[in-house]
């Protein structure tokens, strides 16, 4: 049984457990009342491989956890991406995350969670803090994994030499599409 194992045990079982895709209340149980911290956070980051619609809710609860809410944001997108669970909930509040988070490495952590979604519905709010420059490389890596026309549009005008054209570059060469291959051969 898991709660008899040593802290080292009780991670690898969670681990372990999350990639069966089942259990997911034993795990929602051990994230929220594990003594040791590394096991809370291994609990967490199996939920993101469960690939099971109960764990999106307990995931979203856990943005505001100061221990839990990097390992939240990452199997969210994982989740999300993987399964299109409740996507329209995980953009919505990674989006939220983004807004009104202050720790850019917690924003940049939910924009690469919102690239692996790759919902479209994301693009028009993502277009808003594309010059915010704690985050704009992410940003435009997130709209290239989205890669729709909208996002593209987006990124097509940072493909010039700048602080940011690398990262336009890799976001437009996922998209591939004809209007972007003029500005990239513009590089040359």
């Amino acid at each position: 049984e898991v709660g008899q194992a040593d802290a080292g045990g009780r991670v690898a079982a969670c681990e372990a457990v999350g990639q069966t895709g089942r259990a997911v209340a034993e795990l929602l149980d051990t994230r929220d009342n594990d003594s040791d911290p590394d096991v809370r956070l291994s609990a967490t980051a199996a939920l993101g491989h469960s690939a099971s619609a109960e764990a999106v809710k307990p995931l979203l609860y856990k943005l505001d956890a100061p221990l839990l809410r990097m390992t939240a944001i990452r199997s969210l997108g994982r989740l999300c991406s993987q399964t299109q669970l409740a996507a329209t909930e995980c953009v919505a509040a990674l989006l939220g995350v983004v807004a009104d988070e202050k720790s850019s490495m917690v924003r940049r952590t939910a924009l690469e969670a919102l690239g692996q979604v790759g919902d479209p519905r994301a693009v028009s709010r993502l277009r808003e803090f594309i010059d915010d420059p704690k985050i704009e490389a992410s940003v435009i890596l997130a709209l290239g994994q989205i890669g729709e026309a909208e996002a593209e549009e987006a990124v097509i005008p940072l493909l010039k030499p700048g602080p940011f054209c690398t990262q336009a570059i890799e976001a437009i060469a996922g998209m591939g599409t004809a209007k972007s291959v003029g500005p990239l051969v513009g590089l040359l």
